[in-house]
């Protein structure tokens, strides 16, 4: 059963529309070796194919489709990692103003597609970020709302009625709400909702940042979606090729993309919990454009600028800070490497320690091989306060995971910092794992039980993959293990998260 899911999944896979690209521009990747990879995801605005009076067309620019200009509506960057399985996305606003290649001039960089298309679009993203797009993912918008009913909906909390008069977006009151593929479509392409103030009797607007938090919202949404895909079935190989079909004539491929890499993918990530995506937003602020070519722009316009300057409102990216972002979708920070992960690996049996140096070499780990015998009885990761991610990475690799021993910081004759991280090697190794297990489970036996998988991830700036855990003493004077605590996370206010203690599952 299992393998025919698989081979019609596969199957279906090779009947999704396709389009070319010139062999310049996405940059190659081996999937198969698990290198890194990222996707350009677009969200395009296309009604083809939707009666004059579909709900879905509310915001539309029907008159520019029909002469062919098909703009981005959703930008994302999505990278992921299949040695660690770590995953991260960020917004690109489609309001960003921007060079685009071949142009006398910059445009918002949602027009790169109305202009030259998906390989216009992947070229607009290298000159501006300094990002390579290995792969690119466009889905209809129009055929969205068909894979939202195929996985059953989606459901979104708010405190109170909220409205979006723009996409047609509108719930009555407060509480969960299991939105159906029109009205998902309408929440995630909202950039002006108000929430219902009951004491004053009257609507407010609460999307002050528009295309911001509307990118926020959108990444959020792709977590929820993966949620409830999982929920539905859909690490089963049978429910894969139903949802593959529900979406066929709503999703585009690159064409280099293969059945093969999407299943290699998907093994990968098998595991992978939704809310572990990392996200990111690009820092930007508000310059007004006037039409008047002799008026410089304004940067954080008022309504007098406006008024007295007619033109348009675009984005600028902060280019210093947006760069540490950027850095984790060019493949230079971020995602922590398996290359980087120095493991001494000890033991009294001698086969044991030869066999996990081996097969840690082999997934990519730097083997210390100056270690002296220890160990017996269960395997233990042991390792110092700033090794943490490391020595989480290496335990979700070896088979049963091991126990975990925080020691205190060492240093050298030079009084340098040492950093530890070992596997000794107990008489219950049993192994190293192809794929790394869930970091979750992991993370529990390291932090305590306080870690789930649902611990967020959300980030405006990169960090390691976790910051580095606090110690109760000087390094210089510790003569006990330091105790760990569990890293912070810059959560961002979204509408459509319950608050703690409210599930709307």
């Amino acid at each position: 059963m299992v393998a025919w899911g698989i081979r019609a999944a596969e199957k279906l896979a090779l009947e999704i529309p396709r389009v070319a690209f010139s062999s310049d521009v996405l940059a190659p990747v081996d999937i198969e070796t698990g290198e890194p990879v990222t996707f350009l995801l677009v969200g395009s605005d296309s009604a083809e194919g939707l009666d004059p009076d579909d709900p879905r067309l509310a915001g539309r620019n029907i008159e520019d489709e029909r002469n062919g200009q098909v703009r981005a509506d959703t930008i994302m960057l999505v990278r992921l990692d299949p040695r660690t399985t770590e995953a991260a996305v960020v917004g690109i606003p489609r309001d960003l103003y921007v060079p685009i290649p071949g142009t006398p001039r910059e445009w918002r960089i949602n027009t790169a597609l109305a202009i030259g298309g998906p390989e216009k679009l992947v070229e607009t993203i290298d000159l501006n970020f300094g990002v390579e797009v290995n792969h690119y993912v466009q889905v209809d918008f129009a055929g969205f709302a068909d894979l939202i009913d195929a996985i059953g909906g989606i459901s979104v909390w708010t405190d109170s009625g909220v409205r979006d008069r723009e996409s047609g977006f509108w719930v009555g009151e407060g509480g969960c709400h299991r939105l159906d593929g029109d009205m998902a479509l309408a929440y995630v392409r909202g950039r002006e909702f108000e929430r219902y103030d009951e004491d004053e009797d009257r609507w407010r607007r609460i999307d002050l940042r528009a295309g911001l938090d509307r990118n926020e919202r959108q990444q959020d949404f792709l977590v929820l979606a993966l949620e409830a895909a999982v929920n539905q079935g859909g690490r089963n190989p049978a429910e894969i090729k139903r949802l593959i079909d529900a979406g066929i004539d709503a999703v585009t491929l690159d064409q280099v993309l293969t059945p093969d890499d999407l299943n290699r993918l998907a093994n990968s990530f098998s595991d992978f919990e939704p809310e572990r995506l990392r996200r990111y937003n690009l820092p930007v602020y508000d310059v007004w454009v006037p039409r008047d070519s002799e008026v410089q722009e304004i940067e954080n316009p008022t309504a007098e600028d406006r008024a007295e300057h007619p033109g348009d409102a675009v984005l600028r990216m902060r280019s210093g800070p947006a760069q540490e972002v950027l850095d984790v979708f060019r493949g230079e920070g971020g995602f922590l490497d398996i290359e980087d992960v120095q493991v001494a690996v000890s033991g009294t049996d001698s086969e044991l320690v030869s066999d996990a140096r081996d097969f840690l070499a082999e997934r990519g780990f730097a083997i210390d091989t100056d270690t002296a015998p220890s160990g017996s009885g269960r395997t233990v990761i042991r390792f110092s306060p700033g090794e943490v991610d490391e020595a989480i990475l290496l335990g979700r690799f070896i088979v049963p995971t091991p126990e975990f021993e925080l020691v205190p910081d060492e240093f050298d004759e030079d009084d340098e910092l040492v950093s530890v991280v070992e596997l000794a090697v107990g008489d219950d190794y049993e192994g190293v794992a192809f794929i790394p297990g869930p970091v979750f489970e992991v993370e529990q036996l390291v932090y305590g039980e306080d870690v789930s998988p649902t611990t967020p991830t959300t980030r405006t700036t990169p960090t390691s993959a976790s910051p580095a855990p606090t110690t109760t003493e000087s390094p210089t004077t510790t003569t006990e293990a330091p105790v760990l605590t569990i890293p912070s996370t810059t959560i961002a206010e979204i509408l459509g998260r319950p608050p703690e203690g409210v599930s709307c599952s």
